[in-house]
């Protein structure tokens, strides 16, 4: 694999494993080691999905850009457990500080995109890893308000997180908090980083195809949101009938299978 500054090691012989050390923990060590693995070789790229209007899908609010492995990597630990390894092993900010940049200078070079990303909340911190983004952005007018910012469900905000929120707002870009209902994306991050948009996890629209019981929390939820002031997205869209939870949640924004690819 290769290590941090680009050199090829192998490490896979003569490696003494603690027994302190889990199986499960060597696991996540070796997913993490093969995404940041990917990031340091270029084989990681970002695939956009865009958000809908409900009743004109051609009409979008912006595409959230989606890391992805090129095609023609080698195998191993899915994208997606590398990323929670990463997460957890508080390994993920150079994968954030590369979807930030990437994003940063796609909308420079298209005029009129209107793009997101992901970030987690581990690198909701206002340092050094952030200069280059913001004096991207800062040097290109009408980046910053074509630019959202999705702050991630999987990680409790830092000490600090603040300082980072403000200075996105501050230059006009937008934050949203993503899959409201799970894991740290709850009424509690709602005042925390008072976000632009709020993007409710798929699990309520998987839910309401079992039956009415499901479909009414929704819309408690969604009423509950709207007290919040900010725009309303649902995820997990796949199907017609999606569609119409929605309208009957009066939610005018969608994403999924169903209306994006």
């Amino acid at each position: 694999m290769k290590n941090g500054n680009g050199a090829v090691s192998d490490c896979h012989h003569n490696t003494v494993i603690p027994a302190t050390v889990s199986e499960a923990d060597v696991s996540e060590s070796v997913a993490a080691d093969r995404l940041l693995a990917d990031l340091s070789a270029g084989r990681l790229t970002l695939v956009q999905q865009g958000i809908h209007l409900r009743d004109d899908p051609q009409h979008t609010l912006y595409h959230e850009c989606l890391l992805r492995r090129c095609a023609g990597a080698l195998n191993g630990p899915s994208l997606f457990i590398g990323i929670a390894a990463a997460e957890r092993l508080g390994r993920i900010r150079p994968i954030d500080r590369f979807v930030a940049l990437t994003v940063a200078q796609w909308l420079i070079d298209q005029p009129e995109a209107r793009l997101g990303v992901n970030i987690s909340a581990n690198s909701a911190l206002l340092d050094d890893q952030w200069g280059e983004f913001f004096t991207l952005v800062d040097a290109h007018a009408g980046v910053a308000p074509r630019h959202v910012v999705e702050v991630t469900e999987t990680a409790a905000l830092p000490v600090g997180y603040g300082s980072f929120i403000e200075a996105l707002r501050s230059r006009g870009i937008k934050i949203a908090l993503d899959d409201y209902g799970v894991g740290h994306s709850t009424q509690e991050r709602l005042t925390q980083i008072r976000p632009d948009i709020v993007k409710i996890n798929g699990h309520y629209t998987r839910n309401a195809r079992q039956g009415e019981p499901a479909a009414i929390e929704l819309r408690g939820v969604a009423q509950d949101l709207r007290a919040f002031g900010g725009v309303l997205v649902l995820e997990g869209i796949e199907t017609e009938f999606d569609r119409n939870t929605a309208f009957m949640a009066g939610i005018s924004w969608i994403q999924g299978f169903g209306v994006s690819q």
